[in-house]
């Protein structure tokens, strides 16, 4: 097992809390993968070269940790989106989990459903 604990930035500023862990195999780079990682956009951009089959991603409402709190500059108890999210491998093993966490005014979650009549360049 591999832990690996970083913060994301912005400009400079903390925005989130990111800790996973990965089961370590010497026969596939996952580990070394994840270091090129400095978002989830860009696991998930990579299309499937990352490694992974497919994945569970959760977003939940929560409050940061005195530890979090510390990493991003901010007080205990502050509101947070937490996206926790999970991926296995091509023959169905777990091989990463972990969250992404960070203050509730710095993550904005946006869907589109059905089918949208809106020119390409126009999406958000």
């Amino acid at each position: 097992m591999v832990a690996i604990k970083r913060i994301v930035s912005s400009a400079g500023e903390p925005v989130f809390y990111h800790s996973e862990y990965l089961v370590f195999d010497p026969r596939r780079p996952l580990v070394e993968a994840e270091y090129g990682v400095t978002a989830l956009r860009d696991l998930l951009a990579h299309g499937g070269r990352s490694g992974f089959k497919y994945g569970r991603l959760d977003l939940h409402a929560s409050t940061l940790s005195e530890t979090e709190a510390a990493f991003l500059g901010e007080q205990p108890g502050v509101p947070a989106w937490v996206v926790e999210h999970l991926f296995y491998d091509f023959e169905d093993r777990p091989v990463s989990w972990g969250r992404f966490i960070g203050r509730a005014d710095r993550l904005r979650f946006s869907a589109t459903v059905g089918v949208p009549d809106v020119p390409e360049g126009a999406r958000r």
